[in-house]
């Protein structure tokens, strides 16, 4: 499934979810990779989403957990690649939050900073293969 989208700058929320032992211990086990300490937000619309979850179901759910008193939610993650025009593909997982404040972005991470590795600003657009 090939999506279109638009580089977001985000609240910086995504990294420090990411960066905790927790999520980062099973982005690990189900990717193969130690995450990058950020995500990067691409804006795809409702419709895309909505598109994800009936055609591609669940994928890997990372489980929620509890920490200090506060409770992290489970996150959905499917495998892709991203890329700008003119750019090599950068193999990335694909995050949907099962409680998220966007309704119209998906978060991206790899275990590079994206930003840097495609020469990435907001405004941007880029294809996620998912």
């Amino acid at each position: 499934m090939l999506l279109r989208g638009k580089v977001v700058s985000g609240k910086g929320e995504g990294r420090m979810y990411v960066c905790l032992d927790e999520y980062k211990r099973q982005f690990e086990r189900v990717l193969n990779f130690t995450p990058y300490c950020g995500t990067l937000n691409v804006k795809v619309g409702t419709d895309a989403i909505r598109k994800i979850l009936q055609e591609l179901g669940e994928g890997n759910v990372i489980s929620g957990f509890k920490s200090r008193g506060q409770e992290f939610k489970a996150v959905r993650c499917y495998p892709c690649t991203i890329k700008k025009v003119n750019k090599k593909a950068v193999e990335c997982a694909l995050l949907l939050p099962f409680a998220s404040r966007y309704q119209d972005v998906v978060e991206v991470i790899s275990p590079k900073k994206l930003r840097d590795v495609l020469g990435l600003m907001d405004g941007d657009h880029v294809v996620v293969e998912v």
